[in-house]
């Protein structure tokens, strides 16, 4: 089993518990932040068959084990529904990329307020698409993932409104 110390932070916490969810192995993650936007992301991967056992906890951070199903699977037609944790909607967004079928992405009325348009439109060029929406860039939507076949072998994307949406692309890359 791999273990991993990180230091808390809500970003690097939620880039790892994404990868680790990825990675279709069983591993020792210490000290994950405890915060809203990691609580919606291990909900989110829970969703999709991951465990989560916390090994120890403090009110600041936790030590878990990440346990992977036999087969990650997307849940078809799933609406998420992820607060305001912008991490989790920009990360997740990209796994349209590698996984397809439909799922839906939800928040609070503030997450609702929050533009996604230039993640959206890198991954619409390559294929992804973006549905039951009222105005494209917003959620609510329902992302349509790539079938295996189509995936892309370079993607553009512009970087300067945030850098968490060059990371979404590069979380789901090896795996393209």
């Amino acid at each position: 089993m791999k273990k991993i110390n990180i230091p808390a932070s809500k970003s690097i916490s939620n880039r790892v518990l994404f990868l680790s969810a990825l990675s279709g192995k069983k591993i020792k993650l210490n000290n994950v932040l405890l915060s809203e936007d990691t609580k919606y992301m291990k909900s989110f991967w829970e969703q999709w068959g991951e465990e989560f056992n916390t090994i120890s906890a403090n009110q600041y951070n936790e030590n878990l084990e990440i346990i992977p199903p036999q087969k990650l699977k997307m849940p078809l037609g799933k609406d998420f529904f992820i607060g305001n944790a912008g991490t989790v909607a920009r990360f997740t967004t990209a796994l349209g990329l590698i996984f397809p079928g439909k799922f839906s992405l939800n928040g609070v009325d503030r997450m609702k307020a929050r533009l996604f348009k230039d993640l959206w439109e890198s991954l619409q060029n390559v294929g992804v698409e973006f549905e039951n929406y009222q105005n494209f860039g917003f959620l609510p939507a329902t992302i349509k993932g790539l079938e295996n076949e189509k995936q892309p072998t370079e993607i553009s994307i512009k970087g300067n409104i945030s850098s968490q949406f060059i990371s979404a692309i590069m979380l789901v890359a090896p795996f393209l």
